[in-house]
C-alpha cells in the first residue's frame, strides 16, 4: 500500500501508478470489501397501473475502504477532509459493480456536467455518489381497488461478485430516505422497510439488499367521483317508487336515465384494467343491479295492474293481502278497506262467477299493490345492509 504525501500530488502520481500496477480486484489481499449504500430520493413520479411501474430520482451514494487510495491528511483541515476527483481521472480504479434488480429503464444525468461525485478521505474510505433516474417494476394487486395497498420493492446486488468478494448492505438503519417534499400523485407513503438479505443461484451467494415502499391510495378521488354519485343515482332510482304507476312516461324516463347514468360508470372507471373485479367494480355492479331493479319492479307492477284492468279490478285504496269477498261481491281486508270489481258487459249467473274467480286467483297471485309498497322499504334497506358489508369488509 502506498501512502501519498501531498493529494494535490498524489493525482498525477496515482494516475501513474494504477495505469502500470493498480490491481483492479477489489481488494489485493482476497477479503471481502463491504460496500455500504444508502439513497436519498427526491422525487417520485406517477405510478403506471398498466405497466405496473413506478419512477423515482435519487442521489446513490456508495461507500467503501480502499487502502491502496490513502493519503497523508493536510494539518489544519480537520479529520473530515477529502478529496475530490474527477471521476475520468480514477475510471479504471476498482468500484462495486451495484446493479437495480427490478429496475426497467435507468439512467445518468450530465447536465450541465456529470452529477457524479468521487470523494476520497485520507484513510482510503471513499464515497461515489451518482444521480440516477430509474424506473422501477412493482407486482401490483388491484383486488381491494381503491383500498388497496401497494407493496413495491427496490432491490439491488453485486451482478458479478458474490458474498466472498463483496458485500453489500444498507447503511444505517434506514438506507433510504425520503425527502419531505416527495408527493405521490395518487399514493400516501405509510412505510418504508429495509433489509440485507441473501440470495443463493447457480451461480453463487449474493448481497441484494431490499427496500419496500409501502404506498396507501388516496380515497377523496374516488369518494367524490365514483361512490357519491353512485350512491346518489340509486337513491334517485328510487324515487319513482312514489310515483303513480299509472304515470308510465315519468317512471320509464327516470328508470332509463339513473340505467344510462349508472351504465357510464362502468365504462368511464379510470381505474387499473385487470382481468379480475376490483372492489370499485363491485360496488358498481351492485349499484348497478339496485337501480335496474327499481326499473324490473315497476315492469312487474304495471304488468299486475295492467291484467288486473283487463280482469276487471280497480283500486279504490292500498290493497292488502288478508282480504275477504263479501256477498255483495267486495273484496275486503280485515280493516274493511275494499276494492270494488268492476262489471264489464252484462255477464251475470255462473259467467260472472267464473270471471270473478279467475280476477281473485289473478290478482292475488300478483299483488302489485303491495310489490310497490315493500319494494319502498326493501329496496333501501338492502342498500344500507349491502353498504355496511361492502365497508366494514374494504375500509375497516
Amino acid at each position: 500500500m502506498v501512502i501519498y504525501q501531498d493529494p494535490i500530488a498524489s493525482l498525477t502520481l496515482f494516475c501513474v501508478d494504477y495505469v502500470h500496477g493498480y490491481d483492479v480486484r477489489s481488494s489485493s489481499a482476497g477479503a471481502a470489501v463491504a460496500v455500504d449504500v444508502e439513497a436519498y430520493v427526491f422525487s417520485m413520479g406517477s405510478f403506471d397501473e398498466q405497466k405496473m411501474e413506478f419512477s423515482m430520482d435519487m442521489f446513490f451514494r456508495q461507500r467503501w475502504t480502499e487502502r491502496r487510495l490513502c493519503y497523508q491528511a493536510r494539518p489544519g483541515k480537520g479529520p473530515n477532509q477529502r478529496l475530490v476527483i474527477n471521476p475520468v481521472l480514477v475510471s479504471n480504479v476498482w468500484r462495486p459493480d451495484i446493479f437495480f434488480k427490478n429496475s426497467k429503464i435507468a439512467r445518468f444525468h450530465d447536465v450541465p456536467n456529470s452529477n457524479v461525485m468521487y470523494a476520497i478521505s485520507p484513510n482510503g474510505d471513499v464515497l461515489l455518489s451518482v444521480r440516477i433516474t430509474t424506473t422501477l417494476g412493482c407486482q401490483m394487486d388491484f383486488r381491494r381497488f381503491p383500498f388497496d395497498v401497494q407493496h413495491c420493492d427496490f432491490q439491488i446486488g453485486s451482478y458479478g461478485n458474490t458474498e466472498d468478494d463483496v458485500i453489500i448492505r444498507w447503511r444505517g438503519e434506514k438506507g433510504v430516505i425520503i425527502a419531505d417534499s416527495v408527493e405521490v400523485l395518487q399514493y400516501t407513503i405509510s412505510n418504508i422497510t429495509t433489509s440485507n438479505a441473501k440470495v443463493v443461484y447457480n451461480t453463487g451467494t449474493f448481497s441484494e439488499p431490499k427496500t419496500v415502499f409501502v404506498f396507501s391510495r388516496r380515497l377523496m378521488y374516488y369518494m367524490f367521483g365514483y361512490y357519491v354519485p353512485a350512491v346518489l343515482i340509486c337513491v334517485l332510482s328510487w324515487i319513482s317508487l312514489w310515483i303513480d304507476p299509472r304515470s308510465v312516461p315519468a317512471r320509464v324516463s327516470l328508470g332509463i336515465i339513473t340505467i344510462l347514468a349508472m351504465g357510464s360508470f362502468l365504462h368511464g372507471s379510470s381505474g387499473p384494467k385487470v382481468s379480475y373485479a376490483t372492489a370499485l367494480d363491485i360496488y358498481i355492479i351492485t349499484c348497478y343491479v339496485f337501480v335496474f331493479a327499481s326499473l324490473l319492479e315497476y315492469a312487474m307492477v304495471h304488468y299486475g295492474l295492467t291484467c288486473c284492468e283487463k280482469l276487471g279490478i280497480v283500486e279504490k285504496n292500498t290493497v292488502f293481502t288478508n282480504t275477504e269477498v263479501d256477498q255483495n261481491g267486495n273484496v275486503r281486508d280485515e280493516n274493511s278497506t275494499s276494492i270494488s270489481m268492476a262489471t264489464i258487459g252484462s255477464n251475470t249467473g255462473p259467467s260472472l262467477n267464473k270471471r270473478f274467480q279467475q280476477c281473485k286467483l289473478s290478482y292475488f297471485k300478483f299483488n302489485a299493490f303491495s310489490l310497490e309498497k315493500y319494494a319502498r322499504i326493501g329496496l333501501p334497506v338492502a342498500f344500507v345492509l349491502f353498504n355496511f358489508g361492502y365497508w366494514l369488509y374494504y375500509y375497516a
